[in-house]
């Protein structure tokens, strides 16, 4: 009995090994094109809002954004503190906040003066959107071979989702609007029909 569920892990293990590999694949050639084409600077004021939305979080912890106003770029309502805030929620901004705070680390680290990290920031913000979407062409393909779909079928269909869609000229923005949303939302209609599957097949 020992020797049989031995050799059994050992199968399920190498069944894995591949799957690991190729997802690790996917997310490495997505991200590499990703941030071979990202424009690495701000080009509209909604990219800015979510900037200043993130800086403020990472260097005050406020949501308010009054270097928007500094910059004459603000675009929002001023709260009941008399702060400016911006139009959008904060989920995009906390999840730019740990590039922004790599970017400035890396600035001071290089020794960047701070009047002249502001190209470096841009870059470390817009670079959450690449391994986002990278992410999700990982997911996409991770889960796909957990329906069974052959390995370069499931390889293919997760590159052309990222490459055949608009998430590859959002990767370059700060934007994340309907677009690419709609396309996150098929890993999760995958991940549910795989969940349906199995709750199927399991002994009631």
């Amino acid at each position: 009995m020992v020797d049989k569920r031995k050799s059994r892990s050992s199968i399920d293990f190498l069944r894995k090994v591949p799957l690991k590999r190729s997802s690790l694949a996917v997310f490495l050639i997505t991200l590499s094109v990703f941030l071979l084409t990202t424009s690495g600077h701000l080009d509209v004021i909604d990219e800015y809002m979510i900037f200043f939305q993130a800086e403020s979080l990472a260097l005050r912890g406020s949501l308010a954004v009054p270097q928007a106003k500094q910059h004459d770029t603000w675009y929002g309502r001023e709260g009941v503190d008399g702060q400016p805030y911006t139009g959008y929620g904060p989920a995009q901004a906390w999840v730019v906040v740990p590039f922004y705070s790599l970017a400035r680390s890396a600035g001071a680290h290089l020794g960047i003066p701070e009047q002249s990290r502001d190209l470096i920031l841009y870059l470390g913000a817009i670079v959450s959107n690449s391994v986002l979407a990278a992410l999700l062409a990982c997911l996409f393909h991770y889960v796909l071979c957990r329906l069974e779909v052959p390995l370069r079928i499931s390889f293919a269909a997760s590159l052309g989702l990222v490459f055949a869609t608009p998430i590859w000229p959002y990767t370059g923005t700060l934007f994340w609007r309907s677009g690419p949303l709609c396309c996150c939302s098929l890993p999760w209609r995958s991940w549910s029909k795989l969940y349906a599957r199995g709750r199927r097949k399991s002994p009631v």
